[in-house]
């Protein structure tokens, strides 16, 4: 035998190992009866399914579903890649949703290991890239990954870092160009998988080829390098560009709120101890990972010892000391830490192989240390987060009462599955979903979540009604939290014409009867405009939130379709103008309550004014003074815990006072009028927002009066049968019954900047609002002009790259 015949049967043994590793924890899962686990994974499992369902129909980018949140676009804010693996995974086995997610098992631990073994097959280092890519699925962030946190891109993307890691260390490291497809097309595909991850990964070799720069001198090539991975990014923006607008900005913010979650001590993270008993979500990095890297710095060639000094560097990145400095930085969105685990494992690996001076029994020793850490990751069990049968049996009996659509108001308790149970098996729509931040109805849905957690059930239902649902889940657990019976809260459902209908082991689910399919017609009372409007409709449901918070925005005979006008947190563009505007509403009959705690400063003189009236600060403990109010004093009861100490404001410039109180020997107004200005009322001291957030009665009437509309009044709604079709690029709305065609219908289907049709259609509350009897609406691919430019651009830039790289390289061998 040759000795290329004997390379290439050691290099098929090396493989083989792989394949028989990855058929045996298939195995295990499909006869352990392994069901899909983690946070997020039914929901995950419910994009695959909704894309093996459109794919079998011949729609290979379906743009639109009803299922969730009233209406989504299930791909424009989630990378599509990964849905389409378990798609063809599900083609494979015949549309067997749980066999293809336990398939992938297979997927994800040979396609991400083999690039190891390849790696150790370039260095004659076999046996060590066999290890590695024999251990890189059991990694200890990595197996969380999978079957706790249950994140199905991210899963996707652990096996997509090695090959990028591989292609980068051959592009600059061997000088292999053809190296530079491979790291572009990686780069690519990641983008259309998870566009976070894949920037991260950018960030991680950024960061890992400037500190390989302190040893190997090489600017240009690693330039080219970073230049192909951005080139790979810009290819993706056919898919990229859209998802940048809406839902995905929002959700992945630089807040600071995400990443503090993301933190760890070191005494958590390479506590090999702790990671047992603080429960299988909790974050290990790895105690072997950094032991080798330690020892890497100390002993390894400096041309060799990037990957341990990056490990380091990134490990200490997700201490909270690290914390306070990242999250200042520019970009901090990226920075949510514990997402660069695969990125630093994959650097980490990458310099355990080039280490070519570490003798075998050294190697053998690496190997167990790695070894004897992630052996506690190989019992999947521990790692599992199941559904419980007590929860399928809910979300069955749920789905057997609805008609038309269910909202399920549990704060997430019920984990994931409701968005699998509800809309996957069962083809019901389901007001929520999972991941609510690619919603056009997120900010319906907070409102929802708020008025649970508040206890604003007569808002909870009456909106229930408008999001079309005709039945509603609320927890036990949510109740007992709370002190309010269920007579009381079956009264607030019965306004909304909601009656408790069957008592489950862990919930009471409401229901309305209603046509099959229905639409609403509905006359609010109020209008509130402005920053804090969504919060005051919580205690005052006959209002609703403008959609815009700016004043100019809105027409006279806009407004003045409404008996009460309040604004609070309210923007202009003119002042003037935006007087001139209230002015004309308030003489056309409608009442304008002026919130003057939150009126914008002049951009001249900088005082919070507006229509001559001024808000004066004033600081509070504990508790508001005595209020007078129509010859009567108001006793508010204490400040909640976290507002003791409550600054606000006084109004000055009112001629009547309606009410006042007393601060020493002063008489301040709280409550007034002018003169020259009939129906128009100025309020100060943050009134409404003490309100709606303790609920003090004597306060409340004060407000009932001002607004004259009563916080127990509902708005006016009409169920109006209508009848919808839907298709794969568009769907249509019949409205079977006669109505108000200025006013329109609300068809409960969020509206989407993707709908377009020839007949009049318009929103309200996010909500799509149709005009005439019969309407047809298409589905067209959003911002696909600018989408097709960039990566056009991209890979126009990539071939150029290529051919000046390749240009340069000939110029420097003559």
């Amino acid at each position: 035998m040759t000795d290329s015949h004997k390379r290439i049967r050691k290099n098929c043994i090396c493989i083989s190992i792989l394949l028989l590793a990855g058929a045996g924890l298939v195995l295990y899962l499909v006869l352990s009866g392994y069901e899909p686990s983690g946070g997020d994974i039914w929901g995950h499992l419910y994009k695959s399914q909704e894309m093996y369902e459109s794919l079998k129909k011949g729609n290979v980018f379906p743009l639109f579903s009803p299922y969730w949140y009233n209406g989504i676009q299930l791909f424009r804010y989630w990378g599509p890649l990964s849905y389409y693996i378990m798609a063809g995974l599900m083609f494979l086995t015949g549309g067997d949703l749980l066999l293809a997610y336990r398939l992938l098992a297979f997927v994800i631990f040979v396609v991400g290991g083999l690039p190891w073994i390849l790696w150790g097959i370039h260095e004659n280092r076999r046996v060590l890239g066999t290890f590695f890519g024999l251990l890189w699925f059991f990694m200890p962030e990595h197996i969380r990954i999978y079957f706790t946190a249950g994140n199905l891109p991210q899963m996707v993307t652990t096996m997509l870092v090695p090959y990028a890691i591989w292609f980068l260390w051959l592009y600059v490291r061997k000088k292999n160009n053809c190296a530079a497809v491979g790291l572009f097309v990686c780069m690519t595909l990641m983008s259309f998988t998870h566009l976070m991850v894949t920037a991260i990964m950018g960030v991680s070799a950024f960061l890992y080829l400037l500190i390989d720069q302190i040893w190997n001198k090489n600017t240009r090539r690693k330039i080219f390098a970073l230049i192909y991975m951005i080139c790979g990014i810009l290819t993706a923006g056919i898919w990229v560009i859209p998802s940048l607008k809406g839902g995905l900005v929002t959700s992945e913010s630089g807040d600071g709120s995400v990443m503090s979650t993301l933190i760890y001590p070191l005494t958590t993270s390479l506590n090999p101890f702790k990671r047992l008993s603080a429960g299988n979500d909790s974050f290990y990095f790895g105690l072997a990972a950094v032991i080798i890297a330690i020892a890497g710095i100390l002993l390894a060639r400096g041309g060799k010892k990037a990957g341990f000094v990056f490990l380091l560097i990134m490990l200490a990145c997700t201490t909270p000391a690290a914390y306070r400095i990242l999250v200042k930085l520019p970009f901090s969105q990226l920075f949510w830490m514990t997402r660069f685990a695969p990125m630093i494992y994959g650097f980490f690996f990458s310099a355990c192989l080039e280490w070519v001076r570490l003798k075998k029994k050294y190697c053998v020793l690496l190997a167990a240390l790695l070894c004897v850490d992630s052996i506690s990751c190989m019992n999947l069990d521990f790692y599992s987060v199941a559904t419980s049968d007590e929860t399928k049996m809910e979300m069955q009996q749920l789905t057997e009462l609805t008609d038309q659509r269910t909202a399920v108001i549990d704060k997430s308790s019920y984990g994931s599955y409701p968005s699998y149970g509800i809309s996957g098996s069962s083809h019901t729509m389901y007001t929520y979903g999972w991941a609510w931040q690619g919603a056009e109805t997120g900010d319906n849905i907070v409102l929802l979540n708020e008025a649970l957690d508040r206890k604003y059930y007569r808002f909870l239902f009456d909106r229930a009604v408008e999001l079309g649902a005709d039945t509603v889940l609320i927890r036990k657990s949510d109740l007992e939290k709370q002190d309010i019976t269920i007579s009381d809260i079956e009264q607030d459902a019965a306004a909304s014409g909601y009656s408790m209908v069957q008592e489950m082991t862990t919930a009471y689910t409401y229901k309305r009867e209603t046509p099959e399919n229905f639409g609403t017609v509905t006359g609010y009372y109020g209008l509130a405009i402005g920053k804090y409007a969504n919060e005051m409709t919580l205690l005052y449901p006959a209002f609703v939130a403008g959609s815009s918070d700016v004043i100019e925005d809105y027409s006279v005979e806009e407004l003045s379709r409404y008996d009460t006008l309040f604004l609070t947190g309210f923007e202009y563009r003119n002042q003037s103008k935006a007087e001139a505007i209230l002015t004309d509403v308030a003489a056309a009959g409608t009442r304008v309550v002026i919130d003057s705690t939150h009126v914008p400063a002049n951009k001249s003189n900088k005082q919070e004014m507006f229509l001559g009236v001024f808000a004066q600060q004033i600081h509070f403990d504990e508790r508001y003074p005595v209020l007078s109010y129509q010859n009567s004093e108001i006793r508010s009861d204490d400040f909640a815990e976290e507002d003791r100490d409550f600054s606000t404001a006084y109004i000055t410039g009112t001629d009547t006072e309606i009410g006042t109180f007393q601060m020493g020997n002063q008489k301040l107004t709280f409550l007034g009028m002018k003169d020259d200005l009939p129906n128009v009322y100025f309020l100060g001291l943050n009134l409404m927002y003490e309100v709606v957030s303790r609920k003090d009665a004597a306060l409340v009437d004060i407000l009932n009066d001002v607004l004259g509309i009563s916080n127990e009044q509902l708005p006016d709604r009409e169920l109006v049968p209508i009848t919808i079709a839907y298709k794969e690029d568009g769907l249509s709305i019949d409205v079977d019954a006669d109505f108000d065609q200025e006013t329109g219908v609300n068809t409960s289907i969020a509206a989407q900047d993707i709908f377009t049709s020839d007949q009049e259609i318009s929103e309200q509350m996010n909500l799509l609002v149709v005009h005439e009897r019969h309407t047809e609406i298409s589905f067209v691919y959003p911002m696909f002009v600018p989408g097709i430019i960039i990566t056009i651009s991209g890979f126009i830039c990539f071939i150029l790259c290529i051919c000046m790289d390749v240009r340069d390289r000939r110029k420097h061998i003559v």
